[in-house]
């Protein structure tokens, strides 16, 4: 073949054509299903997790989220694009869409129906274009994550509850007149409501914003007249009073800083490229909403906040879904509201002993934490405390709690089974709605909720009470499917500030201090002592009584909280089937309880330890002979800071500054004319008359002195003789 340099050129572009489109051919995202939803209007969904909306008309209405067309892929959508054409989203469109993060509406939407995009708890967008004008009941309820949506002046018609549990919101835009708000079926008048309590902006002298229309978007709303001439999500540089930031070359210095700042009067931030956010200084922190490191939240790992910080401030880790550990020390006794909501990475967290309210919103959306360590000293778990912390299971309520607020643990849907101490005197409104505790045992004679206050709304659940107690009557479902069981509950005092409760074999401790001692038989549960099947100690004990456990012959199971600092003599005599010990410390502070003789029955079970430290270790100083070290776990940080040497005196060795530790020995006196040379000591006496006193601390070393004297002259003597040995050698070898 005869080839010409125009054909090998011609060849060689093809080539690199082919090769320049393959990558779009390979990352071209491919339609892995699709169908009709509604008449004239299709749908497809990409390999992505984009569904694509098109055609012309309305989509069609759903009776539930089951009849979804996509269902079977509910969690591979993480966008949804209505294109434009369409003219309507239809009701249960895309509810319960966990994994949705995303929507763009095109201007050809009208309406969006009742529930399109309920429960859709990871979206964070919403773009509405202008010609949306009806938002349907509970539209967009439940959608935690979502921080920020404007609507367009075309928007003239809300359902109720159409943004009901949107507790991410910080800012919302309205840009035309009031809307109506449809309360047809409903005596309330709110469209943002149980828990948002963002800024919300209108127009500047537009009078359709009465007070009155106000109030019907939600109670809690601060609202401002004027539209923000700034993206409200933007963050000041510097010159912030409150968590002012200065980034690059700042006075920390190293490449390796993404920024820092002022974070409280005494206080300051600072986060690196690996993630770890530090915070130190003493006193209170800021309220830290849109401040600080903010802008920085996709970017923080982990967060340490050294001892001497007292407070946590106001939506201070809010968002930030990338957090897995936290170190919080003993000094901070407050935390601010909305402090860790939607902290998605946070699995596990250890409230400090001194913190006495969980305050509203604290931990609400934390999809990931499962396991809440709250100190004894709790009084009060605040409105949607825990909200939406939808894998929170186990949870302890101390005995020292009062009251439990409004919808504390609505959709906690692995709450699983929950004890109400006798302490619990108040739980607010819908506080276990859409939960999933069950079953629920109250220890109080009296009931702490009214008629009206739906608290298991939209729940099943087992509820015990204490038989014939009248402050338990007039029992109704309160909104959920509610099945009330009176039992035997058998309770009282032991100890100055612990209660003991007893129902179907359960033992239950509670209260704050230690149990009183007992003996073999004076319990006040040795008449049950053979029926006693578990035994639940509750955060806050710190003390087993002797003999507490005594004669439980049936026991097999005993929970044992991490307050628990001492255990009395034969608490557990005789628990010979006690098998299981679930242990809410780490085996570091199990190994830190103090327990006399008489309890080998429990220290022969099987221990299940609690791992404290997965949001993070709590450092005890490093000394001068060891680094820090984590007070629950062995992990250590850093090296040991070495001591540091006074020199050797006269009577005194190295001696270290900070711990007193010694090194050699003392340097000893130097004598010259009735004083010491280093230290100027005079010398105390004159025993032998020469006007040289000896220093009892040094006549051993005169002594030595002397001896070494005579020594020398000797060795003189024989050296100067074995000298003349040799000359006269020489000389006769010489002759």
């Amino acid at each position: 073949m005869n080839w010409t340099k125009k054909t090998v050129w011609l060849l060689v572009v093809t080539l690199m054509a082919g090769v320049l489109m393959l990558p779009l051919t390979v990352n071209a995202a491919t339609v892995i299903d699709s169908g009709s939803c509604g008449y004239g209007v299709s749908w497809q969904l990409d390999s992505e997790g984009v569904l694509t909306v098109s055609g012309e008309g309305k989509m069609t209405d759903l009776n539930n989220q089951y009849a979804q067309p996509w269902g079977s892929h509910r969690e591979q959508i993480t966008k949804v694009v209505i294109s434009k054409g369409v003219t309507g989203i239809g009701q249960h469109a895309f509810e319960g869409c966990t994994s949705l993060k995303s929507v763009t509406v095109a201007d050809s939407v009208l309406t969006i129906g009742n529930e399109a995009f309920d429960q859709c708890r990871s979206l964070t967008t919403v773009t509405l274009s202008d010609g949306v004008r009806q938002i349907g009941d509970y539209a967009f309820n439940g959608c935690a994550k979502l921080t920020q949506i404007t609507f367009p002046a075309s928007v003239s018609e809300f359902g109720y509850g159409a943004f009901h549990y949107c507790i991410g919101l910080t800012t919302i835009i309205f840009q035309g007149d009031a809307p109506q708000v449809d309360t047809t079926n409903h005596s309330e008048n709110c469209v943002f409501s149980n828990g948002c309590t963002a800024t919300a902006y209108f127009p500047k002298n537009n009078t359709t914003w009465s007070t009155k229309k106000q109030e019907r978007m939600g109670v809690n709303l601060v609202w401002v007249a004027g539209l923000p001439e700034t993206p409200p999500e933007s963050n000041e540089q510097g010159g912030n009073e409150q968590g002012g930031n200065e980034q690059g070359g700042n006075e920390q210095g190293g490449s390796d800083i993404l920024g820092s700042g002022e974070c409280g009067e005494n206080l300051k931030w600072v986060l690196k490229t690996d993630g770890v956010l530090t915070i130190s200084g003493t006193g209170m922190m800021w309220n830290m909403e849109n401040k600080g490191w903010a802008q920085f939240a996709d970017q923080i790992k982990s967060v340490v906040i050294e001892d001497g910080v007292n407070g946590i401030g106001v939506s201070a880790f809010m968002d930030c879904t990338y957090i897995t550990g936290i170190t919080i020390p003993n000094s901070v006794t407050e935390i601010g509201s909305k402090a860790f909501v939607n902290c998605d990475g946070l699995t596990s967290i250890v409230v400090p002993k001194g913190v006495t309210e969980i305050a509203q919103q604290t931990f609400s959306g934390c999809d990931n934490l499962s396991k809440v360590v709250l100190p004894a000293g709790i009084t009060e778990i605040g409105a949607w405390a825990f909200s939406y912390c939808v894998s929170l299971k186990n949870f302890v309520i101390p005995g020292s709690v009062t009251t439990i607020a409004s919808q504390a643990f609505s959709h906690c849907e692995s709450l699983g089974e929950l004890i109400v101490p006798r302490s619990v005197a108040v739980i607010g409104y819908r506080a276990f709605e859409h939960s999933g505790v069950n079953p629920i045992i109250f220890e109080r004679d009296t009931q702490p909720f009214g008629w009206h206050d739906d608290v298991f709304y939209w729940t099943t659940v087992t509820a015990y009470y204490p038989e014939n107690s009248k402050g338990w009557k007039d029992l109704n479902d309160q909104g959920g499917a509610v099945t009330w069981i009176p039992t035997q509950i058998s309770s009282g005092v032991c100890g100055e500030s612990v209660n003991w409760t007893l129902f179907n074999g359960s033992l239950t401790i509670s209260g704050v201090g230690a149990m009183a001692d007992y003996t073999a038989d004076t319990t006040p549960w040795h008449a049950y002592a053979q029926s006693i099947e578990t035994v639940t100690v509750n955060e806050g004990v710190t003390g087993m009584g002797a003999y507490a456990l005594s004669g439980c012959s049936t026991l097999t199971e005993v929970r044992i909280p991490f307050s628990m600092a001492s255990i009395a003599s034969s608490a557990f005599d005789g628990c010979n089937k006690l098998a299981k010990v679930q242990y809410g410390g780490t085996a570091k502070t199990w190994k830190q309880i103090r327990s006399e003789s008489g309890n080998d029955a429990l220290l022969s079970a099987n221990v299940a330890y609690t791992d404290l430290c997965t949001s993070g270790h709590t450092w005890s100083d490093a000394t001068c002979e060891a680094p820090r070290t984590c007070n629950y776990c062995d992990a250590t940080e850093g090296t040991a800071l070495g001591h540091t040497w006074t020199d050797a005196t006269c009577t005194s060795p190295k001696t270290c500054s900070v711990c007193g530790a010694t090194e050699g020995k003392a340097s000893a006196h130097q004598w010259k004319d009735g004083a010491c040379t280093v230290c100027g000591k005079k010398e105390a006496s004159d025993p032998d008359g020469d006007g040289k006193a000896e220093d009892p601390d040094q006549s051993e070393g005169q002594d030595d002195s002397g001896s070494f004297l005579w020594i020398v002259v000797v060795l003189v003597a024989v050296a100067a003789l074995a000298g003349g040995a040799i000359l006269l050698v020489k000389k006769k070898n010489i002759k």
